[in-house]
């Protein structure tokens, strides 16, 4: 089990890349400055290059962390698959299209 500071690095790391992703999704990358995400974030500019050396870390580590659901889910379905192949093949496209979904066109 990680301990108290580990866990606090984890969440400042999610939230500025949670952050970051929302202000991407509605400003768009380029618009979207380091300030604006430190301020979405409630943490100091520092902070966020500590944690990230550019934007465009930034970009990849929330494009990551949405692929990562993605293959999660998918790891579910093949974990315990339903008894008829179309079944299983339905839910894997079903989460991939899902996914992809929620990407923004513009950030790809």
């Amino acid at each position: 089990m990680s301990g108290l500071r580990e866990r606090k690095k984890q969440r400042t790391r999610d939230l500025i890349v949670e952050r970051a992703g929302a202000l991407f999704a509605s400003t768009g990358f380029d618009a979207t400055t380091i300030e604006d995400i430190a301020a979405a974030s409630d943490v100091s500019v520092g902070t966020v290059y500590n944690y990230f050396g550019t934007k465009s870390t930034i970009l990849l580590a929330h494009l990551e962390d949405e692929v990562g659901e993605m293959v999660r889910a998918g790891d579910e379905v093949l974990a315990n698959p339903p008894k008829q192949l179309a079944v299983a093949v339905c839910a894997l496209v079903d989460i991939y299209v899902a996914g992809m979904a929620g990407f923004d066109r513009d950030l790809l």
